[in-house]
């Protein structure tokens, strides 16, 4: 929530920033969050004109709809969303839908595809997404000791891999 960090980023290199990621933050919401500002808070519109200025990309993959909204009619710069899908594939949270992908576009950006599971395909997001998905389990708030999160996460991941839900096949993708 500091301004100047944002700027210090951008001397160290960071040439983009994704505003959210599970959680929804004090500058704007996530997708896969509640809402606390129903889009970006008046913070938030500061962050995107400090990175305007800065020339840092804004980068709207993992927030919500409304973020996205405000962001395309508020950015003086090209937008993007890095690693997004697409609504009209899967329904995930995550994912754009087709006005918000053009709206991106029409900024002059770009969207990247992500290829995660549950993100592309519609039949394994309703059998694993909504519950014991990988990104659900690595985006649960937890309170692991952090001599412990080695474990925890390969705990988790290991019964990710050995589900019995059939993957999207290589041709689909």
């Amino acid at each position: 929530n500091d301004l100047g960090v944002l700027g210090s980023f951008a001397r160290l290199g960071a040439t983009s920033v994704t505003l959210t990621h599970s959680a929804s933050r004090d500058w704007g919401d996530s997708s896969t969050d509640a809402p606390r500002s129903r889009g970006l808070s008046p913070f938030g519109r500061d962050v995107i004109a400090e990175m305007n200025r800065l020339r840092m990309i804004v980068d709207l993959s993992h927030v919500s709809d409304p973020v996205i909204e405000q962001v395309v009619e508020l950015s003086t710069a090209p937008v993007i969303a890095s690693h997004s899908s697409a609504k009209a594939i899967c329904a995930h949270p995550r994912n754009l839908t087709d006005p918000l992908a053009r709206a991106i576009a029409d900024t002059g950006g770009v969207v990247g595809v992500n290829f995660v599971n549950e993100i592309i395909d519609q039949a394994y997001y309703d059998q694993v997404g909504k519950h014991g998905s990988v990104l659900a389990m690595l985006n649960q708030p937890t309170r692991i000791p952090p001599d412990q999160l080695d474990r925890v996460a390969a705990e988790r991941l290991r019964g990710w891999f050995q589900d019995d839900v059939a993957r999207p096949p290589f041709e689909r993708v």
